[in-house]
């Protein structure tokens, strides 16, 4: 009886190792080429100013000579600028364990309000979208998404104040003018 557990034991051990690694969809790709985009529509603006930024999620078929595979469970969330300016504000679920196929279909996200920090001086805030996925490239390939843009944030200083003229800069300006007046008077008449 021994004999015939041992031997149950090595076919199946056999049929593990021999099994054929899943496979990769589609049949012929060769890269991973899904990519987000993330846009603003500012690039400077003050502390608690309102900042819209869009999100766009695409998996592209081919570039060049890549084929691009599909890619799996993929979760993604946007998040506006936090309180020093990092992206760790709020936070926008995007997609949550979804597929999605190379196939150049364009998902838009958005727009998303972000109120911006409270900074001192002039500082580059980040937004960003971050998440993670697989591959469907026959093997575990774990991917991460991770892509900011800045938006700088500046306290203007007031404008100068603008200057009128007071009674003291008139009598200054026409005593001014009055002496060199005098003195272009004098240098004429001492000439022979």
């Amino acid at each position: 009886m021994r004999p015939r557990v041992l031997g149950l034991a090595l076919v199946g051990w056999l049929a593990l190792v021999a099994a054929p690694a899943s496979a990769q969809t589609p049949a012929t790709c060769n890269a991973n080429l899904f990519d987000e985009a993330i846009a603003r529509d500012k690039d400077l603006t003050a502390p608690g100013e309102i900042v819209n930024y869009r999100v766009a999620l695409v998996n592209r078929s081919v570039t060049n000579a890549l084929i691009g595979c599909n890619v799996e469970h993929v979760t993604a969330n946007f998040r506006c600028p936090g309180p020093t300016g990092q992206p760790d504000g709020p936070s926008t679920n995007l997609v949550t364990d979804v597929d999605i196929p190379s196939n150049d279909s364009v998902r838009f996200f958005g727009p998303f309000a972000c109120t911006m920090p409270d900074v001192t001086g002039t500082v580059l805030v980040l937004a960003g979208v971050f998440g993670t996925g697989l591959l469907d490239d026959g093997g575990p390939s774990p991917f991460l998404i991770n892509k900011t843009i800045s938006v700088e944030v500046s306290i203007t200083p007031p404008p100068p104040p603008i200057q009128i003229p007071t009674l003291a800069h008139w009598t200054f300006g026409l005593l001014s003018g009055g002496l060199a007046l005098l003195g272009l008077a004098t240098l004429r008449r001492r000439r022979p």
